[in-house]
C-alpha cells in the first residue's frame, strides 16, 4: 500500500475492456510527510476519490485483474481506500 494523490484522471478513446470498471486515474505517490515520492502512477478508481484527495492505492496487479474479472487485464494499481475524504490534500 502506498499514500498517494488524484492529480488528474485519463480519458482515451480506445482501451483495453478491463478499463471500463472505473476510472483510471493520475495519482502521484507520497511519502510520510505529504511530499511527491517517484513518479505518478495510473490507477483503478471504482470509489470516486476527487481531484487532489488522498488515496491508498495498491500495486497487486493480480488483485486488479481480480476485480476487472480479465486475465489479461494491462491494470496494475487500484484505488483501495480514500484518506481523510473530507480534509483536502496539501500540494506537494
Amino acid at each position: 500500500m502506498q499514500l498517494a494523490r488524484i492529480d488528474g484522471s485519463v480519458t482515451g478513446t480506445a482501451c483495453h475492456p478491463s478499463m471500463s470498471q472505473g476510472r483510471t486515474v493520475i495519482c502521484q505517490p507520497l511519502d510520510a510527510d505529504g511530499f511527491a515520492d517517484g513518479p505518478p502512477v495510473l490507477a483503478l478508481d471504482q470509489l470516486g476519490a476527487g481531484l487532489h484527495q488522498r488515496v491508498l492505492i495498491s500495486a497487486e496487479g493480480s488483485v486488479v485483474r481480480e476485480l476487472v474479472r480479465d486475465e489479461r487485464s494491462p491494470l496494475r494499481n487500484f484505488v483501495l481506500a480514500l484518506v481523510d475524504p473530507t480534509v483536502p490534500a496539501a500540494t506537494a
